[in-house]
């Protein structure tokens, strides 16, 4: 549980600090790298709000699909070293959470000059994944701790959401 314990922490510090600068009190939602990643308002330091580790641990970063920066020049955020091959924190690779159990986006309010969805003013969700693999002689299960391989099974281990009712498993 340390692993969410540290991002409820940071999300915290999100809200009260509007790091974003959009002028309201919201929760980070896009991914989870961006809570060490991103850049202030005013450009001049970065939140780091969670170790680079566990930003390193985020399976699907921003800027893996939309190119550097999704969210235009502001905010901000610094590059990954590895984009693309994220390795595991505690042994468990980390998202964000798309929808809660009845389908509602958890991404809902605009973010930086490309009004990407990225916040939410009521909650947030994360889960963390432990990765294997299966062994050709024994088919017994090896822990990972790089990014996923051909070879893989996932066990989502632990699911923390910030709403009521089971979590449907759907990330970003």
């Amino acid at each position: 549980m340390g692993v969410l314990k540290q991002l409820s922490t940071a999300e915290a510090i999100w809200a009260q600090q509007d790091i974003d600068g959009n002028k309201t009190k919201d929760f980070w939602t896009y991914d989870v790298s961006c809570l060490h990643r991103m850049y202030r308002a005013d450009g001049a330091s970065k939140c780091a709000f969670i170790p680079l580790q566990m930003a390193q641990a985020d399976a699907r970063p921003a800027g893996m699909e939309e190119g550097d920066n999704p969210f235009g020049e502001t905010p901000a955020i610094a590059p990954l070293e590895n984009p693309g091959n994220p390795t595991a924190y505690f042994g468990y690779f980390i998202r964000a959470m798309l929808v809660d159990e009845e389908e509602n986006e958890y991404n809902q309010n605009p973010v930086g000059a490309n009004n990407i969805l990225a916040t939410n003013t009521d909650r947030y969700a994360f889960v963390h994944i432990r990765l294997y693999t299966v062994q050709p002689d024994t088919g017994h299960l090896s822990s990972m701790s790089q990014a996923p391989s051909t070879q893989m099974t996932a066990a989502v281990t632990k699911i923390k959401l910030y709403s009521n009712g089971p979590a449907k498993i759907q990330w970003r």
